[in-house]
Order: structure tokens, then sequence, then C-alpha cells
């Protein structure tokens, strides 16, 4: 026992030996910018073209002491081409700063419409403590606003797989992320990640990949720091790292970017706060799969891709995935009918929901990733599905039938009776018709005032079910979707209160579907009855009849 407890004492005592050693090793690799002068030359590394480092001169020009919280902000000047012209390169963020041989920390802030290359550099000592990080369960302060006029050199996002043109709704979804968005390509090959590298931050794969670029600041064992800035913010972080290829610089009135194309996964980053990210080498963090399928008359298209996992983003990620393959396989624009599939698998289980319709302007009017951002919207935990697929079929058929009026052919009924309701529509192509219903008055219904209420598919909205106070019990709100072409016929008594709501998956996402989650009144006296017809049911007519027992 006591020899185990030795060997214990003497194991803790070598890991903080260790460490210490390490921190010293470090602090004789690092420099620190109060022992500089201004005037003084060091240089930086980065990549302007394809994956080879390059150094280019640089000046130490001061430093502004405590210009963001807990943290002072390095200045310094790049000298030389390109930088005399292009200015600060967007994608230079984590581009390794040495002075006296020793490294002073990552570039990482710049000026829009400056004259001069100026940048503000990230001190290497703050960055370091990402890697001890990495598995703790902490986070680091918000980022900080820097000094008025200077920000932070986003990484630019490289996009490959839409148009150049930049038009088109999948071009607004990624241009709302707030990042500086280019057209980039895909490159192959496993990149060996150092200082100065081209390093990216994986969010979308597949038919259309999503790549935050930026440059390598400091690489120890499996670990490594780049950015010298916040990608998310997320604190803790689980994204697939890659390396990069950058294809060339574009020059720009307000500030300069890289334009790159991501390679191959070499890792994953694991932290993102105010100094920067930092991940290790090795295996990638699972992504999402995502299919989309789309039939039209003209053929059939499938698209495929891999979504990140964050709790923020991801919801929005997906909305730009199933942007981009609509655009790319049907037409966008004009009327078009509709079915519509969306199964997604959440710990194992299968929710699968359908609808039917007629979208009258655009087929991006559908919101067949509305049950995702109900899943990332639950108040009960954090979750990402399994996967997600997307079917798609469009036709010629936009008949649409429209409830004109509701008629019992019958005043009263008894609790359990069988009552005829002859409802009359007007449709698309067939003029008024009649179309009887025969309603089920449920047998413990109480005497009074019956009002039945005829409407189409309230998709998500409905009030006839309990609020959902689980995960289980919101898939099973999910699974209970009404599509649009849902004859529902919904009874309430005297007590009872009309709260129903319409929307779904077609034609757009409802503005009440917050409701699901802070729950909804139930009539205590209400029943539903519902007919599936062929084609979009919408309107609204009212009837009452008197429950009396004989």
């Amino acid at each position: 026992m006591l020899a185990s407890r030795v060997i214990a004492l003497s194991c803790i005592v070598l890991f903080i030996f260790s460490a210490s050693a390490r921190a010293s090793d470090e602090d004789l690799d690092f420099i620190d910018a109060s022992v500089l002068v201004p005037g003084e030359t060091g240089y930086g590394l980065t990549v302007l073209y394809g994956d080879s480092v390059i150094r280019f001169p640089v000046t130490f020009v001061g430093r502004l002491e405590n210009a963001m919280v807990t943290q002072d902000m390095i200045l310094i000047r790049l000298v030389g081409e390109p930088f005399d012209k292009s200015g600060i390169i967007q994608g230079m963020s984590g581009s390794p700063i040495y002075f006296r041989g020793k490294l002073l920390g990552a570039l990482a802030y710049g000026w829009q419409f400056a004259k001069d290359p100026i940048a503000g550099v990230t001190p290497i000592k703050l960055m370091v403590r990402l890697l001890a990080e990495q598995a703790a369960d902490t986070r680091m302060p918000m980022a900080d606003h820097p000094p008025r006029g200077m920000r932070s050199l986003a990484a630019p996002l490289s996009v490959a797989g839409l148009s150049p043109d930049r038009k088109g709704e999948a071009w607004r979804r990624v241009e709302s992320l707030g990042y500086l968005a280019a057209a980039g390509g895909r490159a192959s090959g496993r990149a060996r990640l150092q200082p100065g590298s081209a390093i990216g931050v994986r969010l979308v794969d597949g038919d259309l990949s999503l790549t935050a670029i930026g440059t390598v600041t400091y690489v120890r064992d499996s670990g490594v720091i780049a950015f010298g800035h916040p990608f998310l913010n997320r604190g803790l972080s689980r994204m697939p790292m890659t390396g990069a290829r950058i294809e060339t610089i574009l020059p720009a009135a307000d500030i300069s970017f890289k334009m790159g194309s991501a390679s191959e996964d070499v890792g994953a980053i694991l932290r993102d706060a105010q100094p920067g990210i930092s991940g290790s080498l090795g295996e990638a963090p699972a992504m999402i799969p995502m299919s989309v399928a789309i039939d039209a008359p003209w053929g059939s298209n499938r698209y495929s891709f891999r979504i990140c996992r964050d709790d923020a983003i991801t919801n929005v990620l997906f909305d730009i995935a199933w942007a981009s393959a609509a655009e790319a396989g049907a037409y966008t624009a004009g009327p078009a009918g509709a079915e519509v599939s969306v199964s997604l698998v959440v710990g194992g289980r299968e929710v699968t929901l359908k609808d039917k319709g007629v979208v009258e302007r655009s087929i991006l009017d559908m919101m067949p990733t509305v049950p995702l951002r109900i899943l990332y919207d639950n108040p009960f935990m954090r979750i990402h599905p399994d996967s997600v697929a997307i079917h798609i079929s469009f036709n010629d058929d936009r008949r649409s039938h429209e409830i004109v009026s509701m008629k019992p052919l019958v005043a009263a009924a008894e609790p359990g009776e069988i009552v005829p309701v002859d409802l009359v529509f007007r449709s698309y192509d067939a003029g008024r018709w009649i179309h009887r219903v025969m309603v089920a008055v449920p047998a413990g219904f109480p005497e009074g005032l019956l009002t039945l209420t005829a409407g189409g598919g309230r998709g998500l909205g409905r009030t006839d079910l309990p609020e959902p106070v689980n995960m289980d019990l919101l898939l099973d709100r999910l699974e209970s979707y009404e599509p649009s072409n849902m004859l529902v016929l919904y009874g309430l008594g005297d007590g009872g209160r009309n709260l129903e709501v319409e929307g779904g998956i077609l034609p757009a996402l409802p503005p009440s579907l917050r409701k699901i989650q802070s729950g909804l009144d139930r009539a205590s006296t209400g029943f539903t009855q519902t007919e599936t017809m062929d084609a979009t049911v919408f309107g609204r007519a009212n009837a009452q009849i008197m429950i009396r027992r004989k």
C-alpha cells in the first residue's frame, strides 16, 4: 500500500517537473513585447500561394496596454510586397511573428481602409494557455472589442459548390453568418501543419464545402494554435481541423483577403476563445450526414453533405445545405406541386414528417429544416441528430381545395352518435363540390353546444396535444405533424377554447412555432378527426350542433 502511494506521488512530482520544464523551454522560445524597442525588425510566416510558407519582414511599432480585457495589443508594421499594395490580408490571422528569433505572437487584427499595413498581434503567452484548457470545462472571457477602428482579421470562408455569381438564397444564407465569404475549391492530400501553414475549420463538407481559413501560429507535439482571435468564441469546441491551399490574394479597398481551398481533415478544433483557436492533430470529430433527394419531371438529383456539430450554428448550416441543393436540383421560381418527406434519426429513434402542397413563388418557400430548428431550440437537453434525410418530389399538380362552408345534416345529436356533415369545397380545377364527412361524437362528450371547425392540416401548431415536458414527448410532437393535404375537423364544447394554429413545412415557417416549447392550452372538451385528401386543403368553416342525452 505504501509502495503504491510512493509510486503515485512520484508520478505527480514527475508531472509537475515535466510541466515546469516544458514551461521553461517555452519561455526560452517566446519573447515579450516589453523588451522590444520601436523600429526593431523581425519577421512573420504565412502562405500567400499554394502551401509554401514564406517569410515576410516586420517592424515593431509599440503596444497598447490593456487594450482589451486582460490583453495588451502589440502593434507591428508589415514591410514590402505585397503588403505595401494589399495592406493586411484576411486569412493571415494566426501568422506567427518573431523578434530576435523568438515567437512574439499571432498577427490577428487590422484596420479597414488603412494606408499603412499596421497590424495587431495577440501575445503567444496568452494563446499557449489554450492547449492546456482544451480538455477542461472552462471558458475564457467572451471576445472583447478591439480598439476603435481595429477589427479582427476574420477568417475568410472558403465556399465551394455554389455559383460564383454570389446570387441566390444559398449565398444569402452563407453571408448571414457574418463572415467574408469567397468562392473557393477543394484540395486533395493531407497537409502537414507547421507555423505559417494555412489551416481550416470545416463547417460543411460534401456537395457543398464551407471552411474558414486562417494561419497556424504554433505547433507543440500534436497541439496546434491558430488565428490569434476567436472564431465562434464557443469556449470548448469540436469541429474538424483541415489543411488548406491558398489560390490567390484578392486586393480590396477596405481589406484584402486570401482565396483558398480546404484539403483533408487533419484533426479537431477543441478550444475557441479570445486569444485564438487550438486543437489536436489526429482523428477529426464526426459530422452529421445529411442527404437531399430531389425528383422533378425532368429527372432526379441526389446530394450529400456532412455538417459540423455546434449548438448555435449547425441548424443554420442545415438551412444553407438545403438551399444549395434546392437551387442546384430544381427550378426555384414559380408555382409547383410538391411532396416532402423529412426523416431525422435522434438518439437512434427515427422521426419522419411528410407534407404535400403547392408552393406559389419558389420551392425555397418550403422549410424542410423546420424540425431541426425545433430540435436545436428545445429546452430539455443539448442534442444533435444522428442523420437527416430530405426527399422532395415536384410535379405539375397545383390543385388545392378551399373550404367554403360546412353544414351538419342534423341539428342535435347524442354523445357517441355519428353525425353526417357536408363540406362545400372550391377547387382549382373542379369548381364547387360537396364532400360528406361522418363525424364521431365521443361517447363521453358533455351536453351542450358543440362547435365544429374544419380546416387544413395544422403542421406542428396543434393545441389538442399536451405540452412536451421532455425530449421523447417533443419527438412525439414532431411525429404528430399534420400535412397540408389533411382535412382536420375538431370539436369543442362550451368550455373549450379554439386556439388552432396553421403552418408547417409547406409553404413557410409558421411564426408561432415556439409555442411547441412554451406549451399550448388544451381544450378539456375537445376532439379531433382527420382525413387525408388528394390536394392541399385551406380555408376554414364552422358549424354548431346541440349535444343532449335522451
